[in-house]
């Protein structure tokens, strides 16, 4: 049999003490490179993108569920809109907190010109559509969408906080 093949020795026992002083360096690099993944706008962007196609895709197709066609059509469409929405609107705030975010009135102007559009474009689909009262299945939607927004900025806000005191540290 190939050498490879042999089992190891066990170099220590979490019930013995404490590991190498190597392998907690190792936990804590793999940790940090982790933690340093929330520094990357694309990276921000990618996994709230998914987080609401994910979450609209449920709802979608739980919302439809009766008809397993039509909770899969529904869930899929309403999925796919989410994650091209969210990209472009996180996107879009990323840029204009880089570019504003250090007033107060910068941060405000990137929520409300982001959720604006998202507005517009929700008024726009429901006109299309020959909606009959658009702001029923609008409203709850511009809710969530406005708390998304402010969240986002308010993250990060903290975020640069953060990056700034510990470049002065």
């Amino acid at each position: 049999a190939c050498a490879c093949w042999r089992p190891q020795q066990k170099k220590f026992s979490m019930s013995r003490g404490t590991p190498p002083a190597a392998l907690v360096s190792n936990r804590n690099t793999v940790l940090q490179r982790v933690l340093a993944l929330k520094d990357s706008a694309r990276v921000r962007v990618l996994l709230a993108a998914v987080a609401s196609a994910v979450t609209w895709f449920a709802w979608a197709f739980f919302a439809n569920r009766h008809d397993l066609h039509h909770a899969w059509l529904s869930g899929l469409s309403q999925g796919a809109v989410s994650f091209i929405t969210t990209s472009i609107g996180s996107s879009l705030l990323e840029v204009l907190y880089r570019r504003m975010g250090n007033a107060v009135v910068g941060r405000v102007f990137a929520v409300v010109l982001v959720s604006g559009c998202s507005l517009a474009f929700m008024l726009v689909v429901h006109t299309l559509a020959h909606t009959p009262n658009p702001v029923l299945p609008i409203a709850p939607v511009f809710t969530v969408v406005v708390l998304y927004c402010s969240s986002y900025i308010v993250a990060l806000h903290r975020l640069q906080r953060a990056a700034d005191r510990r470049l002065q540290a």
